[in-house]
């Protein structure tokens, strides 16, 4: 929501798309989650897709990242096959053990 000058709060679409995802990812990914969705206002980042399936050649899932941004290929995976193969199709992926804040700089840089 966008807190006005006077105070009032108006209820943006956007922060209820937030909010659906957080309900929706691992509490793994909370605390990062909450990182990039605090920076993402000053960096007009879109809400994430949670439990993204990257799909190969024949429609088949091959990789899954808990939040992405398939737009901008970027994605943040829980297991390090997932990142492997996310980076091996050209996006940029993050492991979530990596530090929320260093996760949060790369993929608002990223942008």
């Amino acid at each position: 929501s966008i807190v006005q000058a006077n105070g009032q709060t108006i209820p943006s679409t956007e922060s209820k798309e937030w909010q659906t995802i957080a309900s929706l990812i691992a509490p793994a990914c909370r605390a990062i989650f909450q990182l990039i969705r605090n920076g993402s206002t000053t960096n007009n980042l879109l809400p994430p897709q949670a439990g993204f399936e990257l799909e190969g050649s024949k429609g088949e899932v091959i990789a899954e990242a808990e939040l992405a941004w398939p737009d901008h290929q970027l994605a943040i995976a829980i297991e390090p096959e997932d990142v492997e193969t996310f980076t091996n199709a050209g996006w940029r992926c993050w492991l979530i053990d990596d530090s929320p804040d260093s996760i949060t700089n790369s993929l608002l840089e990223a942008l």
